[in-house]
């Protein structure tokens, strides 16, 4: 059984998404939480029993350079452009190949462990779908089998509505995933800090940022 994790390298003006990652903010709080949410991303879910692939896709050839010294000697790295996610999904399959299960995962998110990985692939195994949206148009996690990946590249867009739809129209069932805190705003960094547990390495990173670009406001405003 081949499986495939794909991770979409989400940054402030690399992004297909209506609200990708903190847009709101300095550049320098997008680029430290980016790196900071993939390294999350990555020591989480990288695969050490080797149950699925896993590839981190990018916008732009930018932010795979950017990310070559820190990850490409333990993960496939790729950059695939799109009109759409419909479209930006079709490009990544035709690179990485064909697998019996894909879920794709956007980096702006608390990222999931192996295990939850894992877990989600398992899904696979009795739903056609898994599917999570953080607003009814935006989505953070798709996953899919083979035997649908044509019904998801056909939609015109990915939304909690066309998910809905699909599942009807062709008798198919979705796994939904519960809502995850997403960081597009100085607030709603702030309330994704609040779900961590005060000892976990992640939340320390994220007061540390939060310190700073309190402190880029303050000296801004003054």
């Amino acid at each position: 059984m081949k499986n495939a994790l794909i991770l979409i390298n989400e940054r402030g003006g690399s992004s297909l998404s209506d609200f990708p990652l903190l847009k709101e903010l300095p550049d320098f709080a997008i680029e430290k939480l980016s790196f900071i949410f993939m390294d999350e991303a990555l020591s989480e879910g990288y695969p050490v029993d080797k149950k699925y692939s896993i590839f981190l896709v990018n916008f732009k050839d930018k932010d795979k350079d950017d990310l070559a010294l820190r990850y490409n000697n333990f993960v496939k790295q790729l950059t695939v452009d799109g009109k759409n996610y419909p479209d930006f999904i079709k490009n990544v399959i035709e690179k990485i190949g064909n697998f019996d299960k894909y879920l794709f995962v956007k980096s702006n998110i608390i990222p999931y462990t192996e295990t939850q990985i894992n877990d989600f692939f398992e899904r696979l195994n009795v739903h056609d779908l898994i599917f999570g949206a953080f607003d009814e148009d935006e989505f953070f996690i798709l996953g899919f089998t083979d035997e649908v990946k044509d019904y998801i590249l056909s939609l015109k867009e990915i939304t909690e509505e066309s998910i809905e739809t699909l599942a009807v129209s062709k008798n198919l069932d979705v796994y939904y995933v519960p809502e995850k805190p997403v960081a597009t705003s100085i607030e709603a960094l702030t309330e994704l800090r609040n779900k961590l547990s005060d000892d976990s390495g992640l939340a320390r990173k994220i007061d540390n940022l939060i310190i700073e670009i309190t402190k880029y406001h303050g000296e801004n405003l003054d």
